[in-house]
């Protein structure tokens, strides 16, 4: 059953072009609809444009997780994607980062 925008997690989302210049960013609750176009959105900016989603820092383990599969296909591709808390940045340098901070909220 797909979470309705009440029980999707809160985020941020920032989309760079392969030269790491911003090219699209979105706020708002992250609903399957809102996954889908921002999935849409880094496929359409090309090349190896990459994804950066930042939650609330209160978001657990298992919701970071979640959001991480949401974008896995993307991961596939070779497009970098980066999934955190809001706070200060930590966490190992792969294609998808969590990182292990506090204070959003």
């Amino acid at each position: 059953m797909s979470p309705t925008a009440a029980e999707a997690p809160e985020f941020i989302a920032r989309i760079r072009d392969a030269r790491g210049r911003n090219a699209f960013e979105e706020a708002g609750w992250l609903t399957p609809y809102d996954a889908q176009l921002l999935a849409e959105e880094v496929l359409s900016v090309g090349g190896r444009a990459s994804l950066e989603i930042i939650l609330p820092a209160r978001t657990s383990e298992l919701e970071l997780a979640a959001v991480e599969r949401r974008f896995a296909r993307l991961a596939r591709r070779g497009n970098p994607i980066e999934v955190r808390r809001r706070g200060r940045r930590e966490g190992h340098a792969a294609s998808k980062t969590r990182s292990r901070s506090a204070a959003l909220d």
